[in-house]
C-alpha cells in the first residue's frame, strides 16, 4: 500500500477552531492583505520572466530538514534565485512540515476563504478546493505557457532531448494521466508533484554482509570473477530462505537471536510488492476483462501475501515493535538488527539503511528487483508517478496564475540542458562552501517542486559510464552534483564521504537503478533517453468521485488499520477472518464506490 498522509477535514477542522481567538486575528490579517500582478516578457518565453519584481504569496510545505544560519523556510537562498530569474517575490504566509501539520494550515486558510496564491495540497483538499471554487482554472494557462520541456515531462514522461518536441508532435506515447489527475470536466486545477517513474516501485534490500554468512552456510564459495551481486536470490523461495536464516542463525555473530530477516514499513506500508508477486493489487481500482471495476484488496492474492506476512510475523522473522512503530523500525535498521527492507529505491537515504552504514561502515546494501516463485521478475502494481498523490495550485484571487506554469518550466529546463540562468545559477549555489551542508536539500525550498519522469535512470548509468572511463565531459551540470558526491563516498567511505553512501547506492554499478531496470524496457547505449515501464497501473487514478469523496478516507482509515492486526494477530489468518475483513469493507463504502465507477 501507498504512503497515507491522513487529512483533517475542513467540517471537522471547523467544529475544532471555531470562534477562536488565533483564527480571528489570522482571518483579520489575510482580510487586509493585498495582492499584486506582474507582466510577462514575452521574448523570456518559454522559460519566463516577469518586467518586474511583484509578489506571490505562498503556503510552503516544508520537507528540508536542514537550513544554513539565517535562512528558514520562508527566507532563503532559493526563494532569492527565484526572483532573480523570474521577477517573482515569494512570501510566505506560512510554512509547515509536510503531513498533519501543513494540512492544518492549508484548511485554516480554506475554511477562512482566501488561500495563498500558491500552494501545495493532497487531493482530498484538491476535492474540497474545487467544489468550493477557491483554485484558478489553470487549463488556458498550461496550455499558453507551458514550455515544450514541461509539456514533455507531463503528458510523455520524458526529458532528455528537447528536439524530439518537433513543434508539438512528438514521436512517443501521449499520456494525459498526470493532468487527468487534477482536471475535472476537462479544466486543469493544478499541476501534479510531478516524480520520478520508479517513485512507488517496489524494491527489497538485502544486507550483503549477512547474505555472505548465509552463502558460507551452503557452502558457496564466490569466484575471483563475481561479487556478491551475482548471488542475489534467484528466485522468491530463495528469498523466504534466506530470511529465515538471517532470522534463526545470528548472522551479527554476538550470540543472541536478536535479528529479524524481513521488515517493511509499519502498518504493512509496502504490502503491495508482495502482494503483486500472488495477483493482489491493494488499495487501488481495476477493470476486469469486462470493463468492470473492481477493488485490488478483496482479492485472494492479497489474502495470500497477508497470509504469508501473517506467518512471517509469527516466526519472528519481523521486529514486533517495528511492525507499529516507524521510529522503532528505523531504529532497528539502523542499529544493524534487520537484514532485509522492502521499500523503494529511494528507502537507502530514509529509515534508517543510510544510518545504519554511518554507524557500521560493513553494512552494505544490496537492491533486488521482487522475483516470484519462478523466478519472474514481477509485473508491479505502481501508481502513477504524483509524489504522494498530491498538487500545487494557484487560488483563484491569484492574479497571475500563470506563475505555477512559469517556475515549473524553469524547474524541469534542467533536466533538458545546461544553458537555463536557472540551472547554471543552482549549480554554483550547490558549489559554494556556504551551501555545501544543505546541497543535496536546496530544491525542497522551493514553493513548487517536480522531478522528471525517467531522468534518475539516465543519470545513474550516465554517472556508470563515466567513473568506468574516468570521463566527466558528458555530464550534464546536474549530473555533475551527484558525480562529485559519489565520487567523495569513493574517495573516503569510511570517513568523510561516508554521508554520500545513499548516493553510490542509488545510482552507481549494482545499484538500485541496474535493478529496477529489470522493471521496464530501457536501452541506454540505444537510446539513454527513453524509458517504457512494465508496471500495472490503477485503472482509476482521477478526482474522487462523489461515493469517493463520501467513503475513501473511511475505507482507507478501516484497511489500514485491519490489515495490521491480521498480520499481527497470533494465530494463522482463516478463510472466515479475511472473510469477515472484506465483508467489513464492503460496508465502509467499496460497494458504494465501485457502484459508482461502474454506472
Amino acid at each position: 500500500m501507498g504512503r497515507i498522509i491522513k487529512i483533517v477535514s475542513p467540517i471537522v477542522l471547523s467544529v475544532l477552531i471555531v470562534l477562536n481567538v488565533v483564527m480571528f486575528s489570522l482571518f483579520t490579517i489575510k482580510e487586509t492583505e493585498e495582492r499584486e500582478g506582474g507582466i510577462l516578457i514575452e521574448s523570456s518565453l518559454p522559460l519566463g520572466k516577469y518586467e518586474e519584481p511583484f509578489t506571490v504569496t505562498v503556503g510552503q510545505m516544508v520537507s528540508a530538514t536542514k537550513y544554513i544560519d539565517g535562512e528558514s523556510a520562508s527566507d532563503n537562498v532559493m526563494y532569492d534565485l527565484c526572483e532573480e530569474v523570474m521577477n517573482v517575490k515569494f512570501k510566505s504566509l506560512f510554512s509547515a512540515n509536510v503531513g498533519d501539520a501543513y494540512n492544518y494550515q492549508l484548511n485554516t486558510f480554506m475554511l477562512s476563504g482566501d488561500v495563498p496564491d500558491l500552494f501545495f495540497c493532497s487531493q482530498n483538499q484538491l476535492n474540497d478546493l474545487i467544489e468550493q471554487g477557491m483554485v484558478q482554472d489553470l487549463t488556458e494557462a498550461y496550455e499558453k505557457y507551458a514550455s515544450p520541456g514541461l509539456r514533455l515531462a507531463m503528458e510523455y514522461n520524458y526529458t532528455g532531448d528537447i528536439s524530439v518536441w518537433n513543434d508539438g508532435n512528438p514521436n512517443l506515447i501521449h499520456d494525459t494521466a498526470l493532468l487527468d489527475a487534477c482536471s475535472v470536466d476537462g479544466k486543469l486545477y493544478g499541476l501534479p508533484f510531478l516524480a520520478d517513474l520508479f517513485e512507488n516501485c517496489p524494491l527489497m534490500w538485502i544486507r550483503a554482509d549477512w547474505l555472505k554468512a548465509y552463502l558460507d552456510s551452503k557452502g558457496v564459495v564466490i569466484g575471483e570473477d563475481e561479487t556478491i551481486n551475482d548471488y542475489l536470490p534467484k528466485n522468491f523461495s530463495e528469498y523466504l530462505d534466506i530470511v529465515y536464516y538471517f532470522t534463526n542463525n545470528d548472522p551479527d555473530g554476538n550470540g543472541q537471536k536478536d535479528t529479524y530477516g524481513f521488515s517493511v514499513g509499519f502498518e504493512a506500508a509496502n504490502l503491495q510488492g508482495i502482494a503483486n508477486i500472488y495477483g493482489g493489487y491493494p488499495g487501488y481500482y481495476l477493470k476486469d476483462e469486462n470493463g468492470e471495476f473492481y477493488y485490488g484488496t478483496n482479492m485472494d492474492g492479497t489474502y495470500e501475501a497477508m497470509k504469508l506476512m501473517n506467518q512471517l510475523y509469527n516466526d519472528k522473522c519481523v521486529d514486533q515493535n517495528s511492525a507499529f512503530d516507524g521510529q522503532s523500525l528505523k531504529t532497528a535498521l539502523a542499529s544493524g538488527k534487520i537484514g532485509t527492507f522492502l521499500g523503494e529505491y529511494w528507502s537507502v537515504m530514509t529509515y534508517g539503511l543510510g544510518d545504519a552504514y554511518l554507524v557500521n561502515q560493513d553494512i552494505d546494501w544490496l537492491p533486488w528487483a521482487i522475483r516470484d516463485y519462478d523466478g519472474n521478475i514481477i509485473k508491479p502494481l505502481v501508481p502513477y508517478n504524483i509524489s504522494n498523490n498530491s498538487f500545487y495550485c494557484m487560488s483563484k484571487q491569484a492574479l497571475n496564475p500563470e506563475v505555477i506554469i512559469i517556475l515549473a518550466n524553469h524547474l524541469v529546463d534542467r533536466f533538458f540542458s545546461d544553458d537555463g540562468e536557472f540551472t547554471q545559477k543552482v549549480v554554483e549555489i550547490r558549489k559554494s562552501e556556504k551551501y555545501a551542508s544543505v546541497a543535496s536539500e536546496l530544491e525542497m525550498y522551493l514553493p513548487f517542486r517536480l522531478d522528471a519522469p525517467n531522468k534518475n535512470i539516465r543519470y545513474a548509468f550516465d554517472l556508470q559510464k563515466a567513473f568506468a572511463t574516468n570521463d566527466t565531459s558528458f555530464l550534464t551540470l546536474d549530473e555533475s552534483t551527484y558525480y562529485n558526491n559519489i565520487k567523495a563516498f569513493l574517495d573516503s567511505p569510511r570517513g568523510e564521504g561516508k554521508t554520500f553512501y545513499p548516493y553510490y547506492k542509488i545510482f552507481c554499478e549494482n545499484g538500485a537503478y541496474s535493478e529496477l531496470a529489470n522493471y521496464a524496457t530501457y536501452d541506454y547505449e540505444t537510446d539513454k533517453n527513453m524509458l517504457k515501464v512494465n508496471f500495472i497501473r490503477p485503472a482509476y487514478y482521477q478526482i474522487n468521485t462523489k461515493e469517493m469523496a463520501k467513503f475513501k478516507s473511511i475505507v482507507t482509515d478501516y484497511e489500514a488499520q485491519e490489515l495490521i492486526f491480521l498480520y499481527a494477530q497470533p494465530m494463522a489468518i482463516s478463510d472466515g477472518d479475511w472473510s469477515y475483513f472484506c465483508n467489513g469493507l464492503n460496508g465502509k463504502g467499496i460497494t458504494e464506490i465501485l457502484r459508482g465507477l461502474n454506472t
